[in-house]
């Protein structure tokens, strides 16, 4: 590793709050990683304008009920909004208890794009927030406030999937950090090395290795061409293998010089498949992981690892933003 510890550090943390039965694990998430990185934290909640009032028509709404429409939204609006800032504040003074710098803040729209829209004004580099669970198609054409943070933000996301069995238990207990070899490796390590230290947890290292289409099998299948072509590749695939144990297995090392009790593995194949199973069998809470930063479209039609890990993850996932 050419990174310390402490090279990745979040300054301003921005959680992004509904008044869902999860919104109180993911204030807890923030608070956490605000009382580690010593940041300011802002609590954020974007009220959905909802124009459902029973007012009509739209011919009426700008006909003889307009006054009465815009006299109806702006009391529902006030009730919300003051509902709003109670628990807002009552979030911010848990925060504050805890030694946390924290403000709060709200605004009326849809809560992906303000959410968005409003870390980039405040400058934050980590956002915080909660996801459904719904699968990746309909992430993709019915929408999802995770979804639309994590494709459209400049900054690192934490996205808390669903809650624990035990809604006590704050910490992560086993992080999944899958591996590259891009030169983004030794950030991503650093900061899954981070959070596991901060809460004591286990260390699984995954490196999962690209099958190349080296070989034609319908047209070679029994040629002596293709017996050369498949020892070659199965001789090729040895000494990948072997390098690439010693490379995971230095940087397992550095974990464990760190106590942080750590285990490796590499799979052939697949690197979202195999992601989402290591994660299911070990039992992950948390993956940490990179993101080149495609666009939505881009990611969905010609496949991102990252973009297939937020959809299907069992588990919470920190996605690093590669820059």
């Amino acid at each position: 590793m050419t990174e310390t510890l402490e090279s990745i550090k979040y300054q301003r943390v921005l959680v992004g709050v509904d008044c869902s039965t999860q919104a109180e694990f993911v204030v807890e998430q923030a608070i956490r990683m605000a009382q580690y990185h010593q940041a300011k934290l802002l609590i954020f909640h974007a009220l959905p304008f909802d124009t459902d009032l029973n007012a009509g028509s739209y011919s009426d709404i700008y006909g003889q009920n307009l006054s009465y429409f815009a006299r109806t939204m702006q009391e529902k609006l006030e009730a919300e909004g003051e509902q709003v800032r109670e628990w807002l504040s009552a979030y911010c003074d848990r925060a504050t208890q805890a030694g946390v710098q924290a403000d709060w803040d709200w605004r009326v729209g849809d809560p992906g794009r303000k959410i968005q829209e409003y870390a980039k004004t405040w400058q934050a580099d980590l956002i915080v927030l909660g996801r459904r669970g719904i699968n990746g198609l309909l992430e993709m054409f019915m929408g999802s406030v995770s979804n639309y943070v994590v494709h459209h933000s400049q900054c690192s996301v934490f996205v808390v999937q669903g809650l624990p069995e035990n809604t006590e238990q704050v910490t992560h207990q086993r992080i999944l950090i899958p591996l590259d070899q891009s030169k983004y490796t030794d950030k991503i390590l650093d900061l899954g090395l981070q959070v596991a230290k901060q809460e004591n947890a286990r260390v699984m290292l995954l490196h999962c290795q690209p099958l190349e289409d080296r070989i034609d099998y319908f047209r070679e299948a029994y040629s002596e061409e293709f017996l050369h072509r498949t020892k070659a590749l199965q001789n090729q695939i040895v000494r990948d293998t072997q390098r690439d144990e010693k490379w995971l297995s230095d940087y397992a090392q550095e974990a464990i010089d760190r106590e942080i009790p750590t285990e490796w593995e590499i799979k052939q194949g697949d690197a979202g498949f195999w992601i989402r199973t290591v994660a299911q069998t070990w039992q992950a809470d948390l993956i940490v992981i990179g993101r080149q930063g495609h666009s939505t479209l881009t990611e969905f039609f010609l496949g991102s690892v990252s973009n297939y890990v937020i959809h299907h993850a069992p588990c919470s996932v920190l996605v690093h933003q590669k820059r």
